[in-house]
């Protein structure tokens, strides 16, 4: 680099030498944000330090490589454009063109925090993510530079910096996760033993820094450089040896097994059915047409109904995403399993219906438009392929204005850009995997989890308007303010005719979502194996629109949240027009799946009865369901309006109903009873009435959960 009456011009190896090296760290903060953050959210509790250190590794190795990479290849442009132009820059101008690419990368950071995942490998992502890290690590460096620091210090300081944060961020990592699991927060000891860490990490940094400063100034630029590649080149063989071994390596995962009988292969001459799981998911029972609601909103579906059987009153195990999908595939309630707002993980030693379908010679496939339920929860246990889809991104700028509250704005760009939530993409990309998989001569077991309907509810306007009140236009009707956590904490106001539009909004989307699911079953006829496949059409749960002052699904376990659609399409196992009156559960899905699939369930742990006549199912029991507060909710309300008393909704709740009454335990006493068969909305709380049918019902829920053994008894084995 040398300098001219003030200005800098950059040689061309030295350019791409600095953007890559700043890139390289980026990279590795990256790395270390990422794991730490899966850790510390996903992973299930202890986690054994060879572990922590073998996910750190693979997630900083990558990232620091796609990070040195990718701003190399800035750095070539850069030099290149410099070169080319003849352009001088001075030191104060690159530092601010850094400084404001960093501000953006922190804006980023801020309005839409990234979303762990198991899967390191979202290249897309982290590769943006390590360029503007290490693009405002430059910066940094620039302006160290401008101060007059030394090439000795600076790099000194670098190396120490980077070595005590790894320090301090794992050893704090271990700390807390295994050695204090069971303190609080601020006992003394764990407050000591994090105060021990910092200063541990503090005296090896220092250390370091006079170490690094020695060794460097003994050595050539030409030296460093050399040492920049060699630690590159290493970095790569640690991407290569943990992607290959260790627990976290690629392919490898230990998952549950059942005894040797249940697991035993099948039969060579046995029939065996394709099955087709399909999650609408929040979609609530009432508002589909073959449940009776008064809008046309699933022909498809009411056909597919029509040739199957149609469970009338079909309740889910939770009112949100994670336990309803983790009890559904496993058969199990959470109240067994433990995946719920406080441990938002699968454990492998539970076993979902994927895996045993797999052990019996299924090829299993998974797509999900909801990262609750896949890998990041640990749900795609059995999957030989899971696919995670996102929305198009098409989305991303009416997200974005509506992250920044940009009303006007955003309402326009969501009209303008308006595209669906995945299916399109979901059913092209499962008709290519069904189509090969059926040429295989191999049964098929898909799960597909659709989000059309999830709010925000933005519909394709042809498939809108005609739910719509003839003097509202579907611009009015999108303008509509769906933030549920200003509505419930009362600093939004919805009158009833934003909740028409909103509720035709909504069925816009079921419509829409309907359509696309009767291409894909349309699809299965034209393969030829629509009649021996198995069809479920479920959702996982329902949705509040204004229903008890309420939005989206969460804060209660009403049964606009629990009643969900099921349907079952199966010729050899259900006659066409079947309709089920009594109450089932979406647990028994793995029972029933099982045994249509012939598959012996002994030793296989449940909670479901079959569905099946034949096989003792339907019988008559209370159902259950279970509602753990999600730990941000509460934090979202809170900063939705900061007056707003929280404690209203901090709790959690149990909900037990039998064929006549409903009645929801809560952690604060707040109990409640309806006559649901007389009072379906649950308006008429009873629980002074009639307190000895509540006691009746809070006993039957006591036995219910005595009557199989709770996660924190596994947990503590």
């Amino acid at each position: 680099m040398a300098t001219r009456k003030g200005y800098d011009t950059l040689s061309f190896k030295g350019t791409i030498a600095v953007a890559g090296l700043v890139g390289l760290a980026g990279g590795a903060l990256f790395g270390i944000w990422d794991s730490v953050t899966v850790l510390v959210v996903h992973a299930p509790r202890p986690v054994p330090l060879p572990e922590i250190l073998s996910l750190s590794a693979y997630s900083v190795a990558l990232s620091s490589v796609m990070g040195g990479l990718g701003t190399a290849a800035v750095g070539i442009a850069a030099a290149a454009v410099v070169r080319i132009g003849r352009y001088r820059i001075r030191k104060s101008q690159l530092a601010g063109i850094f400084a404001g690419v960093f501000a953006l990368f922190a804006i980023y950071v801020l309005l839409a925090p990234y979303t762990p995942s198991d899967n390191i490998l979202a290249v897309a992502e982290s590769t943006v993510i390590c360029l503007l890290g290490g693009t405002g690590l430059a910066s940094l460096s620039i302006f160290a530079l401008d101060r007059g620091a030394s090439r000795e210090g600076l790099v000194a300081v670098g190396v120490a910096s980077l070595v005590s944060l790894l320090v301090l961020v794992y050893g704090g990592l271990w700390v807390n996760l295994n050695l204090l699991s069971g303190e609080a927060l601020f006992r003394p000891a764990r407050l000591l033993a994090n105060i021990g860490v910092l200063l541990f990490a503090g005296l090896l940094g220092f250390g370091m820094r006079i170490v690094v400063r020695s060794v460097v100034g003994r050595y050539a630029p030409r030296r460093i450089e050399q040492g920049g590649a060699v630690l590159l080149t290493l970095l790569v063989c640690a991407l290569v040896s943990v992607s290959l071994t260790g627990p976290f390596s690629l392919g490898s995962s230990a998952k549950a097994e059942a005894s040797p009988e249940a697991m035993a292969g099948p039969q060579e001459d046995e029939e065996r059915p394709n099955i087709l799981w399909i999650v609408m998911d929040t979609v609530r029972a009432d508002h589909l047409s073959s449940y009776g609601y008064y809008r046309d909103t699933t022909p498809a579906i009411d056909e597919i109904a029509a040739q199957g059987a149609l469970f009338e009153q079909a309740i889910s195990a939770a009112p949100w995403t994670l336990p309803s999908h983790a009890s559904m595939f496993t058969g199990l309630y959470p109240h067994s399993h433990g995946t719920d707002a406080e441990h938002q993980w699968l454990d492998d030693d539970f076993l979902t219906v994927a895996e045993v379908l797999r052990a019996h010679g299924w090829e299993t496939y998974g797509y999900t438009n909801n990262y609750f339920a896949g890998p990041r929860t640990n749900l795609d246990q059995g999957f030989d392929t899971f696919v995670v889809g996102f929305p198009d991104k098409a989305q991303a700028l009416p997200e974005l204005t509506n992250h920044l509250r940009v009303k006007f704005v955003g309402q326009k760009t969501q009209i303008v850009s308006l595209q669906d939530d995945g299916a399109h993409r979901t059913n092209e990309t499962v008709k290519k995997w069904m189509n090969d998989a059926t040429r295989a001569g191999r049964p098929f077991f898909i799960f597909i989890n659709y989000m059309e309907v999830h709010a925000p509810y933005r519909p394709p306007k042809e498939f809108a308007v005609p739910f719509l009140d003839r003097n509202t236009t579907f611009e009015d009707a999108m303008s509509v303010n769906q933030d549920y956590y200003d509505y419930v904490t009362g600093k939004l106001e919805v009158d009833s005719e934003d909740f028409e539009s909103l509720s035709a909004l909504y069925d816009g989307a079921l419509a829409y979502l309907d359509f696309k699911i009767g291409q894909l079953v349309d699809y299965l006829r034209e393969l030829g194996v629509l009649d021996s496949t198995v069809v479920i059409i479920t959702s996982d749960h329902g949705e509040s629109l204004g229903d008890h002052n309420l939005m989206g699904h969460q804060l209660s376990v009403y049964d606009t949240l629990l009643h969900v659609p099921l349907i079952i399409r199966y010729p050899d196992a259900f006659d066409p027009g079947t309709v089920v009156q009594e109450g089932v559960q979406l647990v028994d899905l793995l029972p029933t799946v099982l045994d249509i699939a012939g598959i012996d369930r002994d030793g296989i742990e449940h909670h479901g009865y079959s569905l099946l006549r034949e096989r003792g199912g339907l019988v008559s029991r209370p159902l259950v369901a279970e509602y753990a507060i999600f730990g941000n909710v509460l934090e979202l309300l809170t900063r939705a309006n900061p007056s707003f008393d929280v404690s209203t909704y901090a709790r959690r709740l149990k909900a037990i109903r039998t064929e006549e009454l409903k009645y929801i335990w809560s952690s604060d006493g707040r109990d409640e009873l309806y006559h649901i068969s007389q009072d379906p909305g649950e308006l008429n709380n009873l629980i002074d009435t009639e307190p000895e049918k509540a006691r009746e019902l809070k006993g039957l829920l006591n036995e219910w959960l005595e009557s199989f053994e709770p996660y924190r008894s596994r947990a503590g084995k």
